[in-house]
């Protein structure tokens, strides 16, 4: 699956589930824990390496009025096919603007660190993201995010091409309480020294948290 189907059905979604106007939307004030199964697929000079596993995964996010803000950290380990386990953390921060109620756009670093035989590489995207949110029904809502990476760096002698992604959620609210849930799916794309090397990150997420409307 590439990010322009990720982002495409998320939008679908979105697009079904405005009908109803008495939805939730996400919480103003959310901190979220969970899991992700996450998969990392590169490829160099037709080689193809994929790695699998479970990361844990911490979020936050706060809106005040049209501004908002919000971070991710995920650590664990990805096991190649037949390798050992390789260590995993990731963290991103981003800062944006509410320009209506359902449409966002924010930006900040993305910044991944996987610990490979011949050392750490950590890459770091400064990227852009438009976010469409909607309810759905009730206790539930929706959101389909879509980004571009405008700069990226490596501490490994490669340079970044380009990168872009997608995500798309549903998230829920229990009736009478401030405990969300959230279920999601991510879906990225990397190209390296002009297509010689390719990355791919997709995972799914399922997180639960306490959130302040």
């Amino acid at each position: 699956m590439n990010y322009q189907r990720a982002i495409g059905g998320g939008l679908l979604l979105i697009a079904t589930a405005t009908a109803s106007a008495s939805g939730q939307m996400a919480p103003r004030l959310g901190i979220y824990a969970g899991g992700m199964m996450l998969r990392v697929q590169s490829e160099v000079a037709g080689r193809v390496e994929s790695m699998t596993d479970q990361v844990l995964v911490g979020e936050a996010v706060y809106t005040r009025g049209f501004l908002l803000a919000e971070g991710l950290y995920a650590q664990g380990r990805l096991t190649p096919a037949g390798g050992a386990p390789r260590d995993l953390v990731e963290a991103r921060g981003f800062a944006g603007v509410r320009i209506f109620r359902m449409l966002s756009i924010k930006g900040g670093p993305q910044i991944r660190a996987v610990a490979l035989p011949s050392g750490t590489r950590r890459r770091i995207f400064w990227e852009v993201r438009t976010r469409i949110e909607a309810p759905i029904a009730g206790i539930v809502g929706a959101y389909a995010e879509g980004w571009t990476a405008m700069a990226g760096r490596s501490n490994i002698d490669e340079h970044v091409d380009k990168a872009h992604g997608a995500e798309a959620a549903v998230t829920a609210r229990v009736p009478g309480l401030p405990v969300w849930g959230k279920l999601g799916y991510r879906v990225e794309f990397a190209g390296f020294d002009q297509g010689l090397r390719s990355e791919t990150v997709d995972g799914i997420t399922l997180s639960i948290g306490v959130g302040l409307r």
